[in-house]
């Protein structure tokens, strides 16, 4: 395994983000799930801050830029880079929905997230937002 640049574990799920690539690990199965390659943008190897992951998505923050990955195929879904902003603001909102569910006979309480961002701001490069001005996750 490579050196890791970032980790985080959400059961059953362990992502490690390194070089150019993202792991995600089945922990119960002691397998690999998803390979998700070149996560850096093709320039530009930003050093990677920090990672996140839901039920379908992997979140994975750079110095000045943030790539959301699909985890059903690891195509990259949305990238926000911060340097075509300046001087704006950004608003989030998050909310947490709980539920029960059953896992080989183990009653288990799991929470879904889903978070908006807002922008607020203006821009010198659009073309990232495609005339949107909020993501919905």
């Amino acid at each position: 395994m490579p050196n890791s640049d970032a980790f985080r574990f959400v059961f059953p799920t362990l992502l490690v983000a390194s070089d150019n690539k993202a792991l995600l690990w089945d922990v119960t199965a002691a397998q690999l799930s998803l390979t998700i390659k070149n996560i850096h943008d093709d320039v530009i190897r930003a050093q990677i801050k920090y990672v996140e992951l839901s039920d379908h998505l992997v979140f994975i923050c750079f110095t000045g830029s943030l790539r959301v990955f699909s985890r059903h195929d690891g195509r990259c879904v949305y990238e926000l880079d911060l340097s075509s902003v300046r001087n704006g603001d950004f608003a989030h909102q998050a909310s947490t929905q709980k539920h029960t569910v059953m896992h080989d006979g183990v009653l288990l309480e799991r929470s879904i997230e889903s978070h908006r961002l807002d922008f607020a701001t203006q821009y010198t490069n659009t073309s990232f937002l495609a005339g949107r001005r909020s993501l919905v996750i």
